[in-house]
């Protein structure tokens, strides 16, 4: 009989560690890929954006880990553009520190449960903190298709 994923106790020592996010532009942020064993597909989709974004020579898990790992370590992050961003980064306002997804051509305040009213890039001032590690922001630009909560599609 085939085991049903998510039938275990959650937490267990000596396996990994299960973490739950409003969604993946979330999760990215946080500097979390794909995971291959409970969404395989998103994780091929993943590692080939990866490849081909000029990454690694080989996108092995341990290798991708250890760079999002060392870049959302960075006390240091990024002051961009959210205009210069590509749809799924995610960016927090210097001042409020509230944080935001770009997304479609619109900047969504985030919340943990769903996100809020946008507003439109070009009427987002100023540079904003980059959130999502530099090298997951390549991998969206390289045509990663990452999925965001339905707050966002659609209903605003």
């Amino acid at each position: 009989m085939k085991p049903i994923y998510g039938a275990n106790p959650l937490m267990q020592p000596g396996c990994y560690t299960e973490l739950f996010f409003l969604d993946e532009a979330t999760a990215l942020a946080a500097g979390h890929r794909p995971c291959a064993q409970c969404r395989p597909d998103a994780y091929k989709l993943f590692t080939t954006a990866w490849l081909k974004a000029g990454l690694s020579d080989v996108a092995l898990a341990a290798n991708i880990d250890k760079a999002l790992d060392a870049e959302r370590r960075n006390i240091e992050k990024p002051l961009v553009s959210p205009a210069s961003l590509p749809s799924g980064a995610m960016v927090r306002h210097p001042e409020d520190g509230a944080f935001h997804l770009v997304y479609e051509g619109q900047l969504f305040p985030w919340s943990f449960s769903g996100y809020g009213t946008p507003m439109p890039l070009k009427a987002a001032a100023g540079k904003y903190e980059l959130m999502t590690p530099p090298s997951a922001v390549k991998g969206l630009e390289a045509g990663y298709p990452l999925e965001v909560h339905s707050s966002a599609k659609g209903s605003h």
